[in-house]
C-alpha cells in the first residue's frame, strides 16, 4: 500500500458548513504523503450527516496511472498518464424517509408500529452501511498554466458493511479508515 506515495501528487478535502464554516484543505507534493495509509485516511472522508441533511465531501486527487511502461513508474513523472480520482463516503439506507414517518398523520396503531420498528432497523442499518463512489476521470493535463480534466470518465459504486474508524494526525489532521465487522451465523 505504501507504493501510493510514488502516485499521488494531491488531495483536496472540501470544507462542510455544518457547525461553522470548516476550511477545505489541500494536501500536495510538498507535504509529502509517508504511507499508504495516510492517503487512504484522507481519501475516505465521510460525508457530514447535520439532523437534516447530508453533506457531500468529495474528496479529490490526482493519481499517476499504478501500470505502464517502466519509463512511468519513477516518482513524479510528468509523462506518465494521469488521472482525477474524486472519492465520495455516505451513509447508505435502502428505506424511503416516508416509510419510516412513524409520526405522519391519520396512521393506524398497526403502521405506526409498522413504521416505527422500519425507523429502529433503518437506523441500525445506515450506523454501519456506505456508498463508496469512486469518480475517474483522464487525461490530466497542463494547459496555461491551469490543471485540465479531459472528458473521459468512469464511475464506481459500491456498497460497504463496516464500521468507520477515524484518527487525528498530527500533520494532516483527521484520516478515516473502514474497518470490517464481524458478523455471526444464526442457527
Amino acid at each position: 500500500m505504501n507504493y501510493l506515495t510514488n502516485h499521488v501528487d494531491a488531495i483536496s478535502i472540501p470544507g462542510v458548513p455544518v457547525g461553522g464554516q470548516q476550511n477545505p484543505r489541500v494536501f500536495g507534493t510538498a507535504d509529502g504523503f509517508r504511507s499508504g495509509r495516510e492517503i487512504v485516511g484522507l481519501l475516505t472522508q465521510p460525508s457530514v450527516v447535520d439532523r437534516r441533511r447530508v453533506y457531500d465531501r468529495p474528496v479529490t486527487a490526482f493519481v499517476r496511472a499504478l501500470t505502464g511502461s517502466a519509463g512511468e513508474k519513477s516518482p513524479r513523472n510528468d509523462f506518465a498518464f494521469s488521472y482525477r480520482l474524486t472519492t465520495a463516503l455516505r451513509p447508505f439506507s435502502a428505506t424511503a424517509p416516508a416509510h419510516t414517518n412513524y409520526t405522519a398523520p391519520n396512521l393506524t396503531p398497526e403502521e405506526t408500529y409498522q413504521r416505527s420498528n422500519l425507523w429502529v432497523r433503518a437506523l441500525a442499518m445506515q450506523a454501519t452501511t456506505y456508498e463508496l463512489s469512486l469518480v475517474l476521470e483522464w487525461p490530466v493535463y497542463l494547459m496555461n498554466n491551469q490543471t485540465r480534466v479531459g472528458n473521459n470518465r468512469k464511475v464506481f459504486r459500491t456498497l460497504i458493511n463496516a464500521g468507520l474508524a477515524t484518527t487525528n494526525d498530527s500533520r494532516l489532521g483527521e484520516l478515516h479508515w473502514m474497518q470490517p465487522l464481524g458478523f455471526a451465523s444464526l442457527p
